[in-house]
């Protein structure tokens, strides 16, 4: 059975004006490559957003820091089919940011 699978992590702190509708809208682009079984989201007061998609390959999770104009975005993926890593860098680069930081870890690995 394989057991391996391949989480990404993005920190991106953007550039421009918060604007949380671009950012859903970036993360949905992403995940046309996976298929989404579900959706969860939680809007905070007064502001912030946690979303999660249920992915069948997986998960991907956004969480929003409008007053730092940071989000923060996991990409866990069972599929080989694409390398979440490079998705999160597109994504990012499609919304312009000033910095960030992407990592990529494999999961399942036999120590």
């Amino acid at each position: 059975m394989q057991t391996r699978g391949q989480i990404a992590t993005a920190d991106i702190w953007l550039k421009g004006k918060y604007d949380q509708l671009r950012i859903l809208v970036a993360i949905e682009r992403m995940l046309e490559k996976y298929t989404v079984v579900n959706q969860v989201a939680h809007q905070f007061a007064p502001h912030g957003l946690t979303k999660v998609w249920v992915l069948a390959e997986s998960h991907c999770a956004l969480h929003t820091y409008p007053e730092h104009n940071f989000i923060a975005v996991d990409l866990y993926t069972c599929s080989g089919s694409y390398d979440p890593r490079q998705c999160l860098i597109d994504m990012a680069t499609g919304l312009g940011y000033v910095d960030a930081q992407f990592r990529r870890n494999t999961r399942g690995r036999k120590l």
